[in-house]
């Protein structure tokens, strides 16, 4: 019997040395899930770097702001250059037009100086006749008038006669 309660006894301390490790892990295990306070390191660690995601996060949405900026910067050059393309193949297009009408123009201009310069030689030419004629005119009125007075004078003899 004395055996026995030895040995119970023995158990009984193995087991209590058993309790005490669990007591001691469980309460390590506990202080583990502990709130942190604000002089932890961790707590600390983990503010310091809340900031800095806080600034990289300001940083990267300046920087995305920046980035929209510049791409409706951009295509608004794009469409202005866009713009000043057509407006330029416009031009070109009634520059090309007014070359051909010019070129016309003076095909036209230079079948009415050459039409000008048959007409004025025509014109002199008629002239000419005309001159003659009017030479030729001039010498029948003459002639008529010579006529007409010698006829006059005639009958006024004829008359005093």
């Amino acid at each position: 019997l004395d055996v026995e309660i030895k040995r119970v006894e023995k158990e009984m301390r193995k087991m209590e040395k058993t309790i005490a490790v669990l007591k001691g892990c469980n309460v390590q295990y506990k202080s583990q899930f502990k709130r942190a306070g604000d002089a932890d390191v961790e707590s600390e660690t983990k503010a310091a770097l809340e900031a800095k995601n806080r600034a990289v996060q300001v940083k990267v949405n300046q920087r995305a702001n920046d980035m929209k900026d510049f791409l409706k910067t951009e295509m608004a050059k794009i469409q202005e250059l866009n713009d000043n393309q057509r407006e330029r193949e416009e031009l070109a297009s009634k520059i090309r037009i007014v070359e051909e009408s010019k070129a016309t123009v003076e095909k036209e201009s230079e079948l009415c100086k050459e039409s000008s310069a048959r007409i004025e030689t025509q014109t002199l030419k008629l002239r000419r006749e005309v001159g003659r004629t009017n030479e030729d005119a001039v010498n029948d009125i003459f002639l008529a008038e010579e006529d007409f007075h010698t006829k006059q004078v005639i009958n006024n003899l004829a008359l005093f006669a």
